[in-house]
């Protein structure tokens, strides 16, 4: 039925003793299940060392947004990230002193968001290409 609607697409295998392999045919879908639930795996183990070490209180290392639009990232995807962090602050949420705003795009970032973020050390752009290959 996956297969059928196209969900899935079937792979032979021939060296895996002809055994087919599935792929998840969605790249929205595929994206979210090869990196955002891992990464939310990772966190969840990450946030419970942190957590239980003794002395240590939990502060924001990131705070992030994710798009998978056609559409390139602009300046006011980081206002809507600064005004976060400003709302948690107010709150008085603690932050790391080195504690980064990322903003991930599937098509890239306007010219004035990446100038905006070469001249600020807590922002980090990340494409596909940084997502895989590393910065």
């Amino acid at each position: 039925m996956l297969l059928s609607a196209g969900f899935l697409r079937r792979g032979d295998d021939f060296l895996a003793q002809r055994r087919p392999t599935y792929v998840i045919a969605d790249p929205v879908v595929r994206f979210h299940e090869l990196i955002t639930r891992r990464r939310e795996a990772m966190a969840r183990v990450w946030t419970a060392t942190r957590a239980s070490a003794p002395g240590r209180r939990k502060v924001i290392q990131v705070i992030g947004e994710a798009k998978g639009t056609a559409e390139a990232r602009t300046v006011e995807d980081l206002a809507r990230l600064d005004g976060v962090r400003r709302q948690l602050e107010g709150r008085g949420v603690p932050f790391s002193p080195t504690a980064r705003l990322l903003v991930f795009s599937l098509a890239g970032f306007t010219d004035g968001l990446a100038a905006l973020a070469r001249s600020r050390p807590d922002v980090e752009l990340v494409d596909l290409a940084r997502l895989y290959q590393g910065s």
